[in-house]
């Protein structure tokens, strides 16, 4: 699995990391630690899904989910924060994000599910958008080159 990190904390990057080593998965993870070095690793690399911290010094976690619609790229998106509430939870969900979790619930077992879900729920998103007459009107993104 490929996954992608857009954290701006290495100790939050680490867990990730840690944590899918304990589940034992095989994950290659890349990390960017700003929103402009996200822009310019993701634009020819694909991944099975996306985890972006809410806050990243200048830009949020919505800019990041409304950078990949922009750019064509159809990973999901899981918004990661520690300064979370249900508001942002539906916000988050409503900007595209396909999961939502606090840092301060993180652990082996909920990051696995949560990422599970997220995989499942972008091969949905793809099989709707492929369905769809007119992808255009009706999904708004495309795989990568």
């Amino acid at each position: 699995m490929r996954l992608l990190v857009i954290e701006d904390d290495p100790a939050d990057v680490e867990l990730i990391r840690r944590y899918t080593a304990d589940i034992g998965w095989d994950v290659e993870l890349d990390h960017y630690c700003s929103f402009l070095s996200m822009l310019e690793g993701i634009k020819t690399t694909h991944y099975d899904v996306v985890i972006s911290d809410y806050l990243l010094g200048g830009a949020t976690g919505f800019e990041v989910i409304e950078a990949l619609k922009m750019l064509g790229i159809e990973s999901p998106v899981i918004l990661m924060t520690g300064d979370g509430n249900e508001r942002l939870a539906v916000a988050a969900l409503q900007a595209g994000a396909v999961e939502y979790i606090n840092k301060e619930d993180l652990e082996p077992h909920l990051l696995q599910q949560v990422i599970l879900r997220a995989v499942e729920r972008g091969k949905n998103m793809l099989e709707s958008c492929s369905s769809e007459a007119d992808s255009r009107r009706g999904c708004g993104r495309r795989a990568p080159e």
